[in-house]
């Protein structure tokens, strides 16, 4: 099975999953932070609100890294993705991942054109993951 077909296995049957994302504040901080993490096709993304300090950051400097629990069973893992977000800025781009959202029905934002929502797709460069019971990462090709 292919590493992507793995990961992809993760985010069911919710289509999310919470993980966290590190993005670099002032003077080179590393700042970390929960955010739902979501597929749209083969591609990764989440969310935020536009006025967020993330965005603000994101703005500033693009490279991230996420890191997404992973379980089975009783044993845990995660993946780990570093690389550059991107800002959606497309209004069809935007309204196709609204549409695609999990949690898009609590009411966050009013739709794609919401000026407050702000969608981010993230590029993977390097990903590792550590296999639920192993102790070891290996890398993996998302």
């Amino acid at each position: 099975m292919a590493d992507f077909d793995i990961f992809r296995k993760y985010f069911e049957p919710k289509k999310y999953k919470t993980g966290y994302v590190a993005t670099i504040a002032g003077r080179g901080r590393p700042t970390l932070r929960p955010v739902s993490i979501f597929l749209v096709g083969r591609d990764i993304y989440f969310c935020a609100g536009t006025g967020n300090a993330k965005v603000k950051q994101l703005e500033k400097d693009p490279r991230v890294e996420v890191c997404i629990p992973v379980t089975r069973g009783r044993w845990r893992g995660y993946y780990r993705i570093a690389g550059c977000a991107r800002i959606i800025k497309d209004a069809r781009a935007r309204l196709r991942i609204f549409k695609k959202i999990p949690y898009a029905a609590e009411e966050y934002w009013k739709g794609a054109d919401d000026p407050a929502f702000t969608a981010v797709a993230i590029k993977p460069r390097r990903s590792r993951y550590l296999a639920p019971g192993q102790t070891h990462e290996t890398d993996a090709k998302l």
